[in-house]
């Protein structure tokens, strides 16, 4: 959402942004002229209210909404001025997230199974990060009526290329070196990444693994690398300002999530030319990698004996990666640009200003 607020055609767009607190790691990276509502609300049924005074108040002619404001949005549409244009971007294959949802709360997952297609049906265009989720809406939701594309994750490329040489701790250490970054939390699955490392080091003693990023998970993930024996192997990085130094150097990246919707990290991996390993998850992981090109697929679920497996075959494998073709066919894919403009025809029609939220 930065990158696509930051680099909107000023001449056609007015950009706002609207966020539950105006707080985090991306806050300062968004341009100067973006202007930030902060709807002072945690969850997206509390922020409704707040939501609908920014968008009367700007009189915003299209919303682009992801992640957990878009039934939010979708619901207080009616509530919007006349004409405004609802984009919802789905972030997560949705069916996965019910699923796992349905094991904490049975209930709560079913009503909300059957309510997708009526509030997303409220939306004017639903943008998706891959043909998988475009399918899993359509067939696994029923979800019908909004015009549903398909558009990547933009990706800064200028940015990832300059900043990927800077210096970093990876450069202290021997190696091999396996690199992860993302949210710690149940869904990206580090737990099984841990006990995958685990193994590996059994085979190469000298491995280290670079784990980038923070979240509800962190602490009992460092108590697992502690229990596992692999304190000095395993670096817990926290957010970090560049992760791109750390992908360049990286033998390989590992995404070993137990869903996904399109990984912004494995995008990035790939610009830095550094091939990834992926399970081959419920996400659009499959229209990226091209196994033995760019990377190499595990497989799905907690199976760390597999993913032990693929990466060490991948590490083995390094000689015969072109990564500068990895990179060059990365930047000629998710450019920032080419994406932004196709998000500008999705939002724009006849209209001149575009609010993004963001949960």
């Amino acid at each position: 959402m930065v990158n696509l607020l930051n680099n909107l055609d000023r001449d056609r767009f007015e950009p706002h942004l609207a966020v539950g607190r105006a707080v985090g790691p991306y806050v300062d990276e968004l341009a100067g002229d973006v202007r930030v509502h902060e709807l002072g609300a945690e969850r997206s049924r509390s922020a409704l209210p707040a939501l609908v005074r920014v968008v009367r108040g700007t009189r915003a002619d299209s919303v682009l909404s992801t992640v957990g404001l878009n039934w939010a949005t979708a619901i207080a549409r009616g509530l919007f001025p006349d004409g405004t244009r609802v984009v919802l971007r789905e972030g997560s294959s949705p069916s996965a997230y019910l699923e796992d949802r349905s094991r904490r709360a049975p209930r709560m997952a079913t009503i909300h199974r059957a309510l997708y297609p009526l509030v997303y049906g409220r939306a004017d265009v639903i943008v998706c990060q891959s043909k998988f989720m475009k399918h899993d809406l359509e067939v696994s939701l029923g979800v019908r009526g909004p015009e549903i594309r398909v558009v990547p994750n933009p990706v800064d490329t200028a940015r990832v290329l300059g900043a990927m040489g800077q210096p970093c701790p990876v450069d202290d250490r021997p190696g091999p070196h396996v690199v992860s970054v993302g949210r710690l939390a149940p869904e990206k699955a580090v737990d099984v990444l841990l006990a995958a490392f685990f193994r590996l080091r059994q085979r190469l003693p000298a491995a280290q693994l670079w784990v980038l990023g923070d979240g509800p998970e962190r602490q009992s993930l460092e108590r697992m690398a502690v229990d596992l024996d692999l304190e000095g192997a395993v670096h817990f990085q926290g957010t970090v300002t560049n992760p791109f130094a750390f992908m360049a150097r990286a033998d390989v990246f590992v995404s070993a999530s137990r869903y996904e919707g399109l990984s912004n990290a494995v995008l990035e991996a790939l610009v830095c030319g550094t091939p990834v390993v992926a399970t081959s998850c419920p996400s659009g992981i499959t229209e990226i990698i091209e196994p033995g090109h760019n990377g190499w697929l595990a497989a799905p679920g907690d199976d760390a004996d597999g993913l032990s497996a693929t990466l060490l075959h991948a590490i083995g494998s390094g000689d015969d990666i072109d990564r500068i073709r990895i990179r060059t066919d990365a930047v000629a894919r998710w450019d920032v640009g080419p994406v932004v403009r196709t998000y500008e025809a999705l939002l724009e029609g006849s209209h001149q200003k575009c609010l993004s939220n963001e949960g």
